[in-house]
């Protein structure tokens, strides 16, 4: 009874911020950020399991690795408030969210954004599925 989608940026973005509106789900600066990720800092240069970390004020994990979105990439985002916006629809590269065991703290922002083609297999990118009634969208869905 369900269909499975890859989250779109914003959603993801959104869930990984926890209703934080600051550079960091820690707060404006980097301090307290290895509470909820894993970064080249406190990794040991190895992925984590999900829930080793502490989960934000919405409940969700980073993992230790960056992230898929549905979005195709581009190189922009829109300037302004926005709700719910969506990628181009084609492109060669897939956004990728979220911190990864192998980057830089300063890369762990949570409006930190980048890319990969979808044949790249690279070690340090996983997803998480979005569950969806099979008449729903992962746009209007509370995955």
């Amino acid at each position: 009874g369900y269909q499975f989608a890859l989250p779109a940026e914003a959603q993801l973005e959104f869930a990984f911020r926890g209703g934080t509106e600051t550079a960091f789900l820690s707060g404006a600066e980097r301090e307290g950020l290895e509470e909820y990720v894993w970064n080249s800092e406190n990794s040991s240069k190895q992925t984590h399991p999900v829930k080793s970390k502490r989960a934000n004020a919405f409940g969700v994990h980073q993992s230790s690795v960056r992230e898929w979105t549905m979005d195709w990439y581009r190189d922009f985002f829109p300037t302004g408030e926005e709700t719910d916006p969506q990628g181009p629809t084609e492109g060669t590269d897939h956004v990728i969210r979220g911190c990864g065991w192998y980057q830089y703290p300063a890369a762990c922002r949570s409006a930190f954004r980048g890319s990969a083609g979808p044949a790249s297999g690279a070690y340090f990118i996983g997803f998480r599925l979005l569950r969806l009634p099979k008449s729903g969208s992962p746009s209007t869905a509370n995955g």
